[in-house]
């Protein structure tokens, strides 16, 4: 979709005279922007990328909100297998996700749509809690009676989910990881760099895609030769 999208705008002269446009992305949007930004329909029309919050190695970010293991960075462009690192508490949104996608793998199929229902209202109420607190409580609420009305093994899961119990979900779903993640096109480490420059920023307390990804996704683009900044 980044890369129709990209490929759209700069086909468009009002808007890319000269037929090239910039990339940037926020958090998992980063890294992708540097996989479209690589892609032959675009490799000529990218005229730099931006990287804010993103990643380099998708089953890595995954295990990370999984287990709160952060990787060790990058040492000389080395291997990215996950090493020894240090523990941060992953954002429960990323696990929540993650089990929203996967409800089908953990749970029996008559049980799928009704775990799938409360999560999103879980997810409702998270947003509600930004700008509604009345709503918000209203909406949580509604998520824990949802839970209630579940079957096992759906309702512990949503009770993890209610009371944001990221090591229990972590735990559950860490075995999913290698089965639905391995495409080359989700992570940037793993499919052609791009010819344009590559601009990385990150916060350094992100706990949904570590910084570390940017060390990392730093690391590829230079040893791609692609001209980069970090």
């Amino acid at each position: 979709m980044i890369e129709d999208a990209a490929v759209w705008l700069s086909n468009q002269p009002r808007l890319a005279r000269d037929g090239r446009v910039g990339l940037a992305g926020i958090s998992f949007a980063g890294g992708l922007s540097v996989v479209a930004a690589g892609r032959l329909a675009l490799r000529d029309r990218a005229a730099f990328v931006f990287s804010f919050g993103g990643h380099a190695d998708f089953p890595r970010v995954l295990h990370f909100l999984c287990t709160g293991m952060e990787p060790a960075p990058p040492v000389d462009g080395g291997s990215t297998a996950i090493p020894a690192g240090t523990y941060r508490r992953p954002h429960d949104y990323g696990v929540v996700i993650l089990l929203l996608s996967g409800a089908d793998r953990v749970v029996p199929p008559e049980q799928v749509e009704p775990l799938r229902a409360a999560i999103i209202t879980f997810l409702r109420a998270s947003h509600y809690d930004l700008i509604d607190k009345r709503k918000a409580a209203e909406t949580f609420a509604e998520a824990r009676r949802m839970a209630g009305a579940l079957s096992e093994p759906a309702r512990t899961l949503m009770k993890q989910v209610n009371d944001r119990d990221v090591e229990g979900l972590g735990r559950t779903l860490l075995p999913l990881i290698g089965q639905a993640s391995q495409a080359p096109a989700l992570s940037p480490d793993k499919s052609p760099a791009p010819a344009c420059p590559v601009y990385i920023l990150h916060g350094a307390d992100d706990n949904v895609v570590p910084a570390v990804e940017s060390q990392w996704l730093g690391a590829t683009s230079r040893g791609a030769r692609a001209p980069g900044r970090c």
